[in-house]
């Protein structure tokens, strides 16, 4: 059976208060073993496109779950070896069940759900590389470039792009991936190679910050003031 390949994503570092809830590696929040290993950090559906125009009006999926992880055949698509693979899983435990005709019989949509913390940037660098044919990166439900992903069916990482700051908000964001295929070795392949979070230099301190810090201010002052009239 050809099982239906679809993601991986590797490298990335970013502070540990926020590592945890980036998409930055497969392989850190997995469940299962052997042939049914799945990613719990990305989750996945798909649909069978009816329409006769599904590339002008495609299909969402209305059912999501963990990603299924594959290893990576050795010389595929010129990824490195590094690299794992997990996608969507049909009701046969492989592909969808698309005859691989190049048509677009289903629509997919890879996403992952993280959050950025109040007072803060997050910038994110990343490649990606698909099979068949692109819908769009979308963050938050808002479409971000027309085709930072390369072309159709070249399996190659185009040229590395920059999300953010001005793309994330505040608390909770989805990073969503989408294209369609014909059901068979249907992929995504995502390289984040850096996940920077920076002070956002517009946020004002709360006043209780402030108070905080005075009280602290005021008690190192009592110490010295302290050790001063010991020593004297």
């Amino acid at each position: 059976m050809r099982l239906l390949r679809l993601l991986t994503v590797a490298g990335a570092l970013a502070p540990a208060t926020l590592l945890a809830q980036l998409p930055v590696s497969t392989g850190i929040s997995t469940t299962g073993s052997g042939n049914n290993v799945r990613d719990t950090r990305w989750q996945i559906g798909y649909a069978l496109n009816s329409s006769s125009n599904p590339a002008a009006s495609p299909t969402a999926p209305t059912t999501f779950v963990d990603a299924f992880r594959i290893a990576n055949p050795p010389g595929a698509w010129q990824s490195p070896v590094s690299f794992a693979w997990v996608g969507a899983e049909g009701s046969s435990g492989s592909v969808p069940g698309g005859v691989g005709d190049g048509a677009r019989r289903f629509t997919y949509h890879l996403r992952t759900d993280f959050s950025v913390a109040s007072g803060e940037l997050l910038t994110l660098r990343m490649q990606c590389s698909f099979d068949n044919f692109w819908l769009g990166l979308f963050i938050n439900g808002t479409q971000f470039g027309t085709n930072v992903c390369g072309n159709d069916n070249t399996f190659r990482f185009p040229t590395e792009f920059t999300v953010g700051p001005s793309n994330f908000v505040t608390g909770s964001n989805r990073l969503e991936f989408r294209w369609q295929g014909d059901g068979v070795t249907d992929a995504i392949a995502v390289r984040v190679n850096s996940a920077v979070v920076t002070p956002d230099p517009t946020v004002v301190p709360e006043p209780s910050t402030y108070a905080l810090m005075a009280t602290g201010l005021a008690g190192l002052a009592a110490l010295r003031r302290r050790r001063a009239a010991l020593q004297g």
